[in-house]
């Protein structure tokens, strides 16, 4: 301590203060800001300053030394008697008050402030995950992967990067020629419902509709006479009236309805469907016919608590918890994989892309995307017809 160096010279250390603080059990200091680094290692401190009123006069104070969670003494013998306190309880009161500080002062101590800093100066840190939507955005005009796109997946692999699929898709519903992919370990589907272990197709998160919020979106869609279908375990389910009305849609490309006939198991009764598996839905989607009440629907939904509203295509609502969306499975991927948000790449081409662009260090839109997700993007591509998105990937593997 500066007021104890000169009196007491044969006490000076000469270990660095990095070093120092991990190896002690209580710091005495003065106003130095060494006590926010002391706070990291969640250790009790004690303010010395004799000189307190001066200090305060003379030069202000930012914060009242007590605030930061530690007793303040003005005198070697109150020094010696808060040690002896501190001995017997080892600093237990203090530490508590200490972690409502960290979360107060420094909630960004992740460990990725570098990453930031990089950042916000244009410097872009490495990335270390991609998030990559399908449907119009990495598969092709037939709703299919080039082996151009297939290479960049597998280079980004090779490269240590984590490929992730992020899809309003059902797990059971993801094409195969891309789920068979090795390098392919993680899928968010449903918009952020599930997230699924590829390799063991166990699921590492999920979210559940409530009874209540489908219930309620039932009720809208039967108002408004409205086809539904619902997601369970993954697996998509429709109504058999519905999937017999897909080839007089002219609104509907071919592949999409080949799409939709492959991968929806057909019910009798969609409502009944639902209802009895009302508590372990992941999803519940209305199929509109008329694009003229769509901003209606949007409105009534809008005023049910606890869903999540996005959409893909036009004609499709797609309808969740309130805490999905796809930026959602990438949150829980982060933490798995102790990969910050700074080093995510997002690609998307529709509304339910946004969040996870907006969330990603880099958010890429193709050219044919949705205005929202457009404005939403740091980057816009080309279109999805020409493997925009695996050239960039490409450009990404090349730029490590």
């Amino acid at each position: 301590h500066p007021c104890l160096q000169k009196k007491y010279p044969e006490y000076s250390c000469g270990i660095p203060t990095e070093e120092l603080l991990p190896a002690a059990d209580i710091m005495i200091t003065d106003y130095s800001s060494v006590v926010y680094d002391m706070m990291l290692y969640e250790k009790p401190f004690i303010f010395f300053v004799p000189d307190l009123e001066h200090y305060k006069k003379r030069r202000g104070l930012c914060i009242e030394p007590k605030e930061l969670g530690a007793p303040v003494t003005k005198s070697l013998k109150e020094l010696y008697e808060l040690l002896r306190v501190f001995a017997n309880d080892e600093g237990t009161s203090a530490v508590k008050k200490i972690k409502e500080n960290i979360r107060k002062y420094m909630n960004k101590c992740d460990g990725h402030a570098v990453d930031r800093i990089l950042s916000a100066a244009g410097i872009r840190p490495r990335i270390r995950l991609l998030a990559i939507d399908l449907d119009d955005t990495f598969l092709d005009g037939s709703g299919r992967m080039t082996e151009h796109a297939k290479k960049s997946l597998i280079k980004a692999d090779e490269a240590g990067i984590e490929v992730v699929i992020a899809s309003g898709r059902s797990y059971s519903s993801l094409p195969e020629e891309i789920t068979s992919l090795p390098c392919i370990r993680y899928a968010i589907c449903s918009n952020g419902a599930n997230v699924v272990d590829n390799r063991t197709g166990e699921r590492v998160h999920s979210s559940f509709m409530t009874e209540k919020s489908v219930r309620e979106v039932l009720k809208i869609a039967e108002k408004y006479n409205m086809f539904t279908d619902a997601f369970m375990d993954g697996t998509p389910h429709s109504s058999k009236a519905y999937l017999k009305t897909l080839d007089d849609r002219n609104d509907i490309t071919a592949h999409r309805k080949e799409y939709l006939k492959k991968t929806r198991v057909p019910e009798d009764d969609i409502k009944a469907f639902i209802t009895e598996n009302i508590d372990h839905l992941d999803c519940v989607n209305i199929l509109m016919h008329d694009l003229t009440i769509r901003d209606t629907l949007l409105e009534e939904l809008g005023r049910i608590e606890d869903i999540y509203v996005t959409s893909s295509i036009d004609y499709l609502i797609e309808i969740s918890y309130i805490d999905c969306g796809k930026e959602k499975g990438m949150k829980v991927l982060g933490e798995k994989l102790g990969i910050p948000t700074e080093q995510m790449a997002s690609f998307g081409n529709a509304d339910n892309d946004v969040g996870m662009l907006l969330l990603a260090g880099v958010g890429y839109a193709v050219s044919n995307a949705s205005e929202s997700c457009i404005e939403a993007a740091d980057i816009v591509l080309g279109p999805n017809t020409r493997d925009s998105v695996a050239d960039e990937i490409m450009n990404i593997v090349s730029g490590l």
